[in-house]
């Protein structure tokens, strides 16, 4: 056998061959064949060589076929243009998987806000972003923005509860309110509006005529601070005002309306609790109203405080107020009307209840105006349940012992 011989057979032994059936094959070959004198080493090192050869190859081919495989797959903006979520789709020979924006509230709808992977990272930039009518859907999060809407929108969260990462918070800094309507019709749904700080209204400010609905929201731990301070957590000046199923609680006015200041405004709260809100220097530790009108349907003012004067649950001047199916109890007045102070008019059905409420002189409701009741429902509070005061008129229709 010569040389060029046995180069045919070991490349045909080396071309796949392992070490074993190597050396099976050489063993079989004749010694007398002159195998002692052939470059065994180089054309080893040759067969080894076109066998890494084909092996690299192979690599390469099989990652060209992946690649093609994946770029058969649609692109992610195709994919996820009407989708949320993770979207999986059958494509390149087996499955893919594409991570499309968060769906709200675990719907088919995208979240246009969220802390990442939105259209949006801010509250501020998706409202100036928003044409008039247009609707904002927020992801969990907590938003650190004052905010200001100009145009009438609708902002739909994920939640009123504490924890931020199931619910949407709308904080502020401590530099202004958290959200500033100026004459803008704005709904707010499933938000929690908290820690700002206002001259008037701390978590909402709404003026100019400002059209305000809030739904299943919660207003908590808002300010308003100085020697006009009017509003902790609301306030209105003008307009209309419109809640259901929301919390007030926690927040303080250095003046007026611990909870809520409403000025020449029509407001209607529903199914909504005023809790634990404070006024500092003067009256209305829930609510201050004045020349409006105010309707409770369903709703509980407890335990707010009138720490200056007067008014611990409300304090009404020159409007209107009507309970319905509603309790204002162990409110606390300084001075008087530990439940209500009414320089206005007053209106109860059979269903409302003032009780459990403190202050030196009408505990119940101090009554400098007109007050009219169903029944018999002022009672248990201390020390005195309905007084008549200067031209005050109409508390023997309420139980006035």
């Amino acid at each position: 056998m010569d040389v060029v011989q046995f180069r045919a057979v070991m490349r045909g032994l080396l071309a796949g061959a392992s070490r074993r059936d190597l050396i099976r094959g050489l063993s079989a070959l004749s010694v007398g064949a002159g195998l002692g004198a052939l470059p065994l080493a180089e054309d080893a090192a040759e067969a080894g060589r076109h066998n890494r050869k084909n092996r690299k190859q192979h690599r390469r081919n099989k990652r060209q076929q992946n690649s093609a495989a994946k770029s058969s797959c649609p692109a992610r903006s195709q994919i996820c243009a009407n989708r949320c979520g993770n979207v999986t789709k059958q494509c390149g020979g087996g499955k893919r998987t594409y991570n499309c924006t968060p769906c709200h509230l675990g719907g088919t709808v995208r979240c246009d806000v969220c802390p990442k992977g939105c259209a949006y990272a801010t509250m501020q930039s998706a409202i100036d972003a928003t044409s008039a009518g247009g609707t904002i859907r927020v992801c969990p999060g907590d938003y650190r923005q004052e905010l200001t809407i100009p145009r009438d929108i609708t902002i739909i969260g994920s939640g009123q509860g504490q924890d931020a990462t199931k619910n949407t918070h709308l904080t502020g800094t401590g530099s202004a309110a958290t959200l500033t309507i100026p004459g803008s019709t704005v709904t707010l749904k499933l938000l929690r509006i908290k820690e700002g700080v206002g001259v008037v209204g701390g978590g909402v400010s709404g003026s100019g005529g400002a059209d305000v609905t809030l739904e299943a929201c919660t207003v908590s731990s808002n300010s308003a601070e100085g020697q006009d301070a009017l509003g902790g957590g609301i306030g209105m000046q003008g307009g209309k005002l419109t809640m259901t199923d929301c919390l007030v609680t926690g927040n303080e006015a250095a003046v007026l309306g611990g909870g809520i200041y409403l000025s020449h405004t029509t407001a209607q709260l529903t199914g909504t609790t005023i809790t634990e809100n404070i006024a500092i220097s003067e009256g209305g530790g829930g609510i201050h109203a004045d020349f409006g009108q105010l309707t409770l349907t369903d709703c509980h003012l407890v335990s707010n405080n009138a720490d200056g004067t007067s008014g611990g649950g409300i304090d009404l001047e020159n409007g209107t107020l009507t309970l319905q199916n509603t309790a204002i109890a162990y409110n606390i007045a300084t001075l008087q009307g530990g439940g209500i102070l009414n320089n206005g008019t007053i209106e109860l059905d059979n269903k409302s209840i003032i009780t459990g409420n403190t202050a030196p002189d009408g505990a119940g409701v101090h009554n400098q105006q007109s007050i009219t009741c169903a029944a018999t429902n002022v009672y248990s509070n201390t020390t005195t349940n309905c007084v008549d005061n200067n031209s005050g008129t109409g508390c023997q229709t309420c139980n006035p012992v």
